[in-house]
């Protein structure tokens, strides 16, 4: 639904991260690393997140078109580290 919609417009893309919160598919409450994934039924939790970060951000750096080995401002966490 959402690409169908973003393919209405030429200055809108999907970031697509499904596969970071549910590999194979397969959506688990604790990932192979022992992070547990979910808060409660909608939410993710904040080491969870935290722990994608360098994923997403390279994704979006990919999807924005930075030069090689220039990266995009660091945004700090307001969130405490164990929620």
């Amino acid at each position: 639904y959402l690409d169908d919609v973003a393919g209405q417009f030429d200055n809108v893309d999907v970031l697509h991260v499904n596969d970071l919160v549910c590999p194979g598919q397969r959506c688990a409450a604790q990932t192979e690393e022992g992070l547990v994934v979910y808060r409660d039924n909608r939410h993710l939790t904040t080491r969870f997140v935290l722990a994608q970060t360098p994923e997403v951000r390279a994704r979006l750096e990919s999807a924005i078109g930075l030069p090689g080995g220039t990266t995009a401002p660091q945004v700090a966490s307001t969130d405490s580290p164990g929620k």
